[in-house]
C-alpha cells in the first residue's frame, strides 16, 4: 500500500502531466489554426494584388489606345495635309512644265 502523500505526490505528477499533455495539444492546435489562418490571408492578398495589377493593366491598355487614336488622328491630318501640299505643288511644277513647253514651242516658231 503506498502511503497518502505519495499517493498525492503520484496524483499530482499524472495531473501536472495531462495538463502538460493538454496544454501541448493546445499548443499545436493553435499553431494550426495560425498557420491556417495565415495562408488564408496570404491568398487573399494574392487575390488583391491579381485584382490591382489587372486593373492597373486594363487601365495602362486604355490609355495607349487613346495615345494610339489620338496619334492616328494627327498623323491622318498630317498625311492629308501634306497630300494636299503635293498636289498644289504637282500643279504648279506641271503648270510650269506647261508654260516652259509653250515658250520652247512659241520661241522656235520664230526662228
Amino acid at each position: 500500500m503506498i502511503p497518502d502523500s505519495i499517493q498525492r505526490v503520484l496524483d499530482a505528477e499524472h495531473k501536472a502531466e495531462a495538463m502538460l499533455q493538454k496544454a501541448e495539444e493546445e499548443k499545436a492546435k493553435r499553431l494550426t489554426d495560425a498557420r491556417h489562418k495565415a495562408l488564408q490571408e496570404l491568398s487573399k492578398q494574392e487575390r488583391l494584388i491579381d485584382t490591382e495589377q489587372e486593373q492597373l493593366i486594363k487601365k495602362r491598355k486604355a490609355e495607349l489606345e487613346k495615345q494610339r487614336g489620338e496619334a492616328m488622328i494627327k498623323g491622318e491630318a498630317l498625311v492629308k495635309k501634306i497630300e494636299e501640299k503635293s498636289k498644289s505643288t504637282m500643279d504648279k511644277a506641271v503648270q510650269f512644265i506647261l508654260d516652259k513647253f509653250e515658250e520652247s514651242i512659241i520661241g522656235n516658231e520664230h526662228t
